[in-house]
């Protein structure tokens, strides 16, 4: 009886064949002509990035009160957080909302010290809670008591009319 094979042993072995290597496949019929007609039948195969004509498709379908909102969706993009500018200084400490004993440092603009080295506070939430995934972390981090993302509201407002 055969030995299951993993899909890394069923896949490598006819791509060790494709690129020549000797051996990869005991076979009387390996030949180089077998090889170029199977790379030729696998480059027919290859998939075509649509992702460019589909997207020119969406957007001449779009009637101009759908190209309007989309432009002012793209303006009201608010910047990335910014400490100074939003009046947290170098040195201030963030606390984490549900644990005040979970705490990062400012340390410019834009970065927190944590375990000992700079980084976005973005990444320092991920590496606190063990994420794999970006959260946006203002919501739950705290300056002088208020969330950060409160006092980012009110330094970056969203445009009069775009809420």
């Amino acid at each position: 009886m055969l030995a299951k094979s993993t899909t890394q042993e069923r896949l490598s072995r006819p791509c060790t064949w494709l690129l020549g290597i000797p051996g990869s496949i005991p076979s009387g019929n390996s030949s180089k002509s077998n090889r170029s007609e199977l790379l030729a039948v696998l480059k027919l195969l290859a998939v075509q990035d649509v992702t460019p004509s589909v997207e020119k498709e969406i957007s001449d379908s779009l009637d101009d009160t759908d190209k309007e909102s989309l432009n002012d969706l793209k303006r009201s993009k608010r910047p990335k957080m910014n400490f100074k500018e939003m009046n947290i200084p170098a040195g201030a400490n963030l606390t984490y909302i549900d644990d005040d004993r979970i705490q990062v440092q400012v340390v410019d603009d834009t970065h927190v010290e944590h375990d000992g080295a700079p980084c976005s506070l973005t990444r320092a939430h991920r590496e606190i809670f063990g994420l794999d995934y970006n959260v946006q972390p203002s919501p739950y981090w705290l300056y002088n008591g208020k969330r950060l993302k409160e006092i980012y509201d009110d330094t970056y407002p969203l445009d009069e009319g775009l809420e």
